[in-house]
């Protein structure tokens, strides 16, 4: 335990600590400039990395949790990371035919957005030689176009065909503007999509092909450029990476037959250079099942990023910067302009998500969904601008959708169903605060732990655990209980008591730390048979010195723990312990805070389980002094003469009496 001699009980958090402070100070954001890829600063500088010459074949594996647009959220970072020398230069592709073999067609790589011109002037050349009439000339076609061997070779065969031939060229890819980048995202993943296809015709009973059946792939449009894939659906497609990744290798697209085809024929056209970035978006599980499926993937998805969720606020220029991005998401989802006080609602709503009122949320889908909602009953009040009660009312009509577990539960507390105790003092008997998760939204209320103290070895028995309805977390809480017992009271001696600790009434599975503090003070209340005042309600984790430690939800339990709190017991005034370590989280409800402001619920952060007891039994925990005594009207002194008085009374063992001389 912690060497603080007595410790005075804890300090309550005013109301003014409840929520982070939102200065005025920072709702001017005419003078910041819009960072489309806000918090992302690692991302692009991967961006910038991978359009590197140094870092040619190099692909990025973008770790990502979800929650984001990734249309908008890869065209952001392109945007930021990617400078003019950067970039590769795209190009149109095309085939034309050659006289002598038309089984393999020529690949002409023209100027971007020129191919649908190329055409037209190579018809109106053709036509020209054939009619002698005026049209562009072999000089003049070369020079617009690039002097190369396959367009000489294939100007000079036009001229020499026959008039009967068919040496019309065919567009492969072609793209709209010059300065096109292209940025293509694969959402299915198989073979034709990614690599194209060679299709086929029957005329009289045989089958042909030939340029103008080629159906170009996304590795085709997106050649020049970048090409997003679904880590998901590369797992699920091991076959298509093994291609990929041979044309990764060669740097060369190469037209295959796909899987089930089996026409006979000799058409070889030939195969495009590739000059293209992947970048695929997953997990750390994906990354690790792709690296197990292909022990080289990493070397050539050797980038490898985390997507960031959150935003660090450090400064009111954070600030600035987070509410320009908000605009901007709105902007760009088309919802209506945001007012000051809709722009606060939706940082603490951010902030909340978060659980730290330093940080908050980046997800651009979470939190277009919720601008999006508050639109709705904006346009019903016919309004043309969001304020801050119709980013309340979405708020609140997200959590009525999902009420009907929360509500059965507080049915079961009011009818008495459920056995909850707010008034009085017990011994042995705590509130201690959970938080339960339904179809992903989260309500927090107070379960009742009981402790029972018997004689025995020391053993502290996890009843839950016992029945199979706790997990590996909360186990490992309870063992950490015990240790701290022993290190008190039998550091010298064996502990005469056990105890079994359970959640009352508690049919779900139990997981977490959370409960460590709220379980020691039961089991303390128990073995010096003190009583507890029941107003309380605990939260915290706890460590082998008695350290109380952060626990996740707090805002959701203290909310929950006043909900019940109102209803059963209006008039009684209670109390919640929580880690000092979560103080900075706090970002709790209007009537929360207003019942706080009223001095109906209090709340008391502590650093220490000395502080808890304290509060909760309204007497000092007790230090050792120089005679290894903790006090008589301490809480350990009274446990300590417990044990003291059980080991005087101590019954010979039967070992002991058939060993008389031992």
């Amino acid at each position: 335990m912690l060497k603080t001699p007595n410790p005075m009980p804890a300090s309550a958090i005013g109301p003014e600590f409840l929520k982070q402070p939102l200065a005025p100070d920072t709702r001017d954001t005419s003078a910041c400039q819009v960072d489309l890829s806000l918090g992302q600063t690692a991302a692009v500088e991967t961006i910038s990395i991978a359009f590197s010459d140094a870092c040619r074949g190099q692909h990025i594996f973008f770790n990502s949790r979800g929650g984001f647009d990734d249309e908008s959220l890869i065209a952001d970072l392109l945007s930021q990371g990617l400078s003019a020398e950067h970039q590769l230069a795209s190009r149109d592709w095309v085939y034309v035919p050659r006289a002598n073999n038309p089984y393999c067609p020529r690949l002409l790589s023209l100027p971007p957005a020129s191919a649908e011109v190329f055409c037209q002037e190579i018809n109106q050349y053709y036509q020209a030689l054939q009619s002698e009439a005026q049209g562009p000339s072999f000089e003049s076609i070369l020079a617009a176009y690039g002097d190369t061997e396959n367009l000489r070779g294939y100007l000079a065969e036009l001229a020499l065909a026959d008039t009967d031939a068919d040496m019309s060229p065919a567009v492969l890819v072609s793209h709209s503007q010059v300065n096109e980048f292209p940025l293509i995202h694969c959402y299915r993943l198989d073979e034709r999509r990614l690599f194209g296809e060679i299709r086929y015709e029957t005329q009289a009973g045989t089958v042909i092909t030939n340029q103008q059946l080629l159906q170009p792939g996304l590795l085709h449009l997106a050649n020049g450029g970048v090409l997003v894939i679904k880590a998901e659906h590369l797992i699920e497609r091991p076959d298509i990476w093994g291609r990929l990744k041979a044309v990764i290798l060669t740097g060369m697209l190469d037209w295959l037959p796909l899987e089930g085809q089996h026409v006979a024929t000799a058409f070889n056209p030939e195969p495009v250079p590739l000059d293209i970035r992947l970048i695929l978006i997953g997990d750390r599980q994906c990354l690790a099942e792709l690296e197990l499926q292909d022990p080289e993937f990493t070397e050539f998805f050797s980038l490898i990023c985390d997507i960031r969720s959150v935003f660090q606020v450090d400064s009111p220029a954070d600030h600035l910067k987070y509410r320009l991005y908000i605009k901007q998401l709105a902007k760009a989802r088309g919802l209506l302009p945001l007012s000051d006080s809709a722009l606060d609602s939706v940082l603490l709503w951010s902030s909340r998500q978060c659980e730290d009122n330093k940080r908050l949320l980046l997800t651009s889908r979470e939190l277009g969904n919720l601008m999006a909602q508050a639109c709705h009953y904006c346009h019903a009040e016919k309004s043309l601008q969001l304020d801050k009660k119709h980013i309340e009312k979405a708020i609140t009509a997200s959590k009525k959708r999902l009420s009907l577990v929360a509500d059965e539960h507080m049915y079961g507390i009011e009818s008495g169903q459920v056995k909850l105790q707010l008034t009085g003092k017990q011994i042995g008997q705590i509130n201690g605060l959970t938080v339960i998760d339904a179809a992903g939204e989260q309500f927090g209320e107070p379960a009742r732990i009981t402790a029972s103290v018997h004689i025995g070895d020391g053993d502290v028995i996890d009843i839950e655990r016992k029945a199979d309805m706790a997990g590996n977390i909360h186990a490992k809480s309870t063992m950490i209980l015990s240790a701290v017992v022993h290190s008190l009271f039998s550091r010298d001696t064996p502990l005469p008591l056990s105890c079994s600790l359970v959640f009352e009434q508690s049919y779900y599975h139990v997981d977490g730390d959370s409960a460590g503090l709220a379980e020691l003070l039961a089991l303390l209340s128990s073995f010096s048979h003190l009583p507890i005042d029941q107003s309380f309600a605990v939260t915290g984790a706890i460590d082998q010195f008695g350290q109380v430690m952060a626990v996740g939800g707090i805002n959701e339990k203290i909310e929950g723990f006043w909900h019940v709190a109102k209803r059963m017991a209006p008039e009684q005034n209670v109390c919640v312990i929580l880690p000092k370590a979560n103080a900075n989280e706090l970002n709790l409800s209007e009537e929360t805070i207003e019942a706080i402001t009223n001095d109906k619920l209090k709340l008391y952060p502590v650093d220490t389980v000395e502080e808890a007891i304290a509060l909760t039994m309204a007497r000092p925990a007790g230090e050792l002094d120089e005679f290894g005594d903790y006090g008589d009207e301490s809480v350990f002194g009274r446990i300590q003469r417990r044990v003291d008085s059980i080991h005087s009374h101590e019954k010979p063992s039967i070992w002991s009496m058939l060993n008389p001389w031992k």
